[in-house]
């Protein structure tokens, strides 16, 4: 875990707990290292090379003007041009409220709001609010969700995103769905 920032304001027992308000903050966490490779094979070496996405997609970080962070809860909150990285997918909100839970693998989980704007390569998702599990890998979109790519434009009550396996699921959908011709 990361955190740099231009100005801060500390609440008293610093170091110990790490808590206050940053200005211009930039909030990372890091994914567990994978563990060491078996003696290497060619069917081991596709595993490996799953295993290094799969961390690269859980790394994690956040840039804000404003963040106020508490490390006796594992809690941070960001407002101010918020800006989200889960691997190759980032996020875009007024606000944010992130818990990092402090296991073996280390999980944030968060819950987005105002004006949230998510993009992958071939996607865009918007939302009033958005919740991510990081154990999962799932960020809920609600409040009127709408996700654009390639194969169309769909709406529904509630938009799934699973960060992991690249999958979109839409509740009560509605829209425009193209298929392309083999």
């Amino acid at each position: 875990m990361e955190l740099q920032a231009s100005a801060a304001q500390l609440e008293p027992g610093f170091p110990e707990p790490l808590a206050g308000t940053f200005e211009n903050a930039r909030f990372s966490v890091a994914p567990p290292p994978p563990p060491p490779p078996p003696v290497a094979s060619a069917p081991a070496q596709a595993k490996e090379g799953t295993a290094a996405a799969t961390a690269e997609a859980e790394s994690f970080s956040v840039h804000a003007r404003r963040m106020r962070y508490d490390s006796r809860g594992g809690r941070a909150s960001f407002s101010g041009d918020v800006q989200v990285a889960i691997g190759e997918l980032s996020l875009s909100c007024d606000s944010l409220e992130v818990t990092y839970h402090r296991g073996a693998e280390g999980s944030v989980d968060f819950l987005a709001s105002g004006g949230i704007r998510v993009e992958r390569p071939g996607l865009v998702a918007t939302s009033g609010k958005a919740q991510y599990e990081g154990a999962s890998g799932a960020l809920t979109l609600t409040e009127s969700p709408r996700v654009e790519g390639d194969v169309g434009v769909l709406e529904g009550t509630r938009i799934v995103l699973d960060v992991d396996d690249e999958t979109v699921t839409v509740d009560d959908v509605r829209g425009t769905f193209r298929v392309r011709q083999p």
